[in-house]
């Protein structure tokens, strides 16, 4: 099964050098590779038509270099699709890669069915691309596999809201998440991490909050279920992301939204698998202390998970100097060997 890839690249340098031969180690015949150039950087362009000509991106790969049609905060996904010519399409936002496993389970997946929508999983890189950290939502992920009608949708509803996430294979849009689940009647899942996405910067969430609490308090009640569990998700989300600054924003926030929602609502917020449940319900009741411990103890595993994955990276790196420098005992030789000569 043939892949357009379009990367989108805003950088140039070393970080845009590595995200070239990641695509290019997970290209086969008949692949298309899009590189859009946005034109913010330099030597971006450059770079990629050097990549072309010193490593190539793989035997009969159709390569195009094309600027994007508008440039803006977030992509206009159907439009950079239009300008593939396969099927299936993966978006590679600015700083993402794919995964040479994922990529693979992808195409595994194609050749197996044509649903309406692909939904793929992505990781958050840090450092090298050997250490990712997994997505909120990684325990909720759906095996491989095809889900029609209402449980493909209760199960894509319930998964990270990223639209570089989906590979729409109908006709359906590509620029809003929620919106392509509900038009899609069967939805494929790819739980193996196909993309490697940067973690996006710290930003005040006050705005998103505000937003989400308006939405469902306003919704008929019949209709609330599927949006609740998209905008669960989408808090869960951002405190996962939280930066320190932001917790007081975060917690006035979300204190306000809580004590504004339906009470038929409760049931399922309270049942949700993720860690803003609890965290809503302690600020509804006005425990203010209780919720500032569940983002301590929620700092505290991020915390830990970073610095695991830091230290494997350091140990890989300590492991491939010492391959590539000599060792104490050949240097004493060395020097015995130059003072006897």
């Amino acid at each position: 099964m043939n892949l357009s890839f379009v990367m989108i690249t805003s950088s140039d340098g070393d970080h845009l050098w590595s995200r070239c031969k990641a695509l290019a180690a997970v290209t086969t015949p008949g692949d298309e590779v899009l590189l859009c150039d946005t034109g913010q950087s330099e030597n971006g362009a450059k770079i990629l038509r050097r990549f072309e000509g010193e490593i190539g991106w793989g035997e009969e790969v159709d390569v195009q270099l094309a600027a994007l049609p508008e440039t803006r905060a977030l992509p206009n996904w159907a439009t950079l699709r239009s300008l593939a010519k396969h099927r299936a399409t993966l978006v590679l936002p600015e700083g993402a890669q794919p995964t040479s496993d994922g990529v693979k389970a992808l195409r595994a997946q194609l050749q197996q069915d044509t649903p309406d929508l692909l939904i793929i999983n992505s990781a958050r890189k840090l450092g090298a691309t050997a250490n990712s950290l997994p997505c909120s939502d990684f325990s909720r992920w759906p095996p491989t596999g095809v889900l029609e009608g209402t449980a493909a949708r209760t199960a894509a509803l319930q998964l990270l809201p990223e639209p570089a996430r989906l590979i729409p294979l109908g006709d359906l849009s590509h620029d809003e998440y929620e919106s392509a689940v509900m038009n899609a009647d069967s939805i494929g899942f790819v739980p193996t991490t196909v993309l490697l996405m940067p973690s996006p910067p710290a930003q005040d969430p006050h705005p998103q909050i505000a937003a989400l609490g308006t939405r469902l308090a306003a919704l008929p009640q019949d209709n609330s279920p599927d949006i609740l569990t998209s905008a669960m998700v989408q808090l869960d989300d951002m405190m996962t992301q939280l930066a320190p600054l932001h917790v007081e924003t975060f917690l006035t926030a979300s204190e306000a939204m809580a004590k504004t929602l339906p009470q038929q609502l409760w049931p399922s917020i309270l049942a949700h698998d993720g860690p803003i449940g609890p965290l809503l319900d302690a600020l509804r009741n006005g425990d203010i202390s209780a919720a500032r411990a569940q983002l301590a103890l929620h700092f505290a595993i991020q915390d830990r998970a970073r610095v695991t994955a830091l230290t494997e990276e350091v140990g890989r790196l300590y492991a491939d100097l010492n391959l590539a420098l000599p060792d104490p005992d050949y240097l004493m030789d060395l020097f015995q060997r130059a003072r006897r000569a």
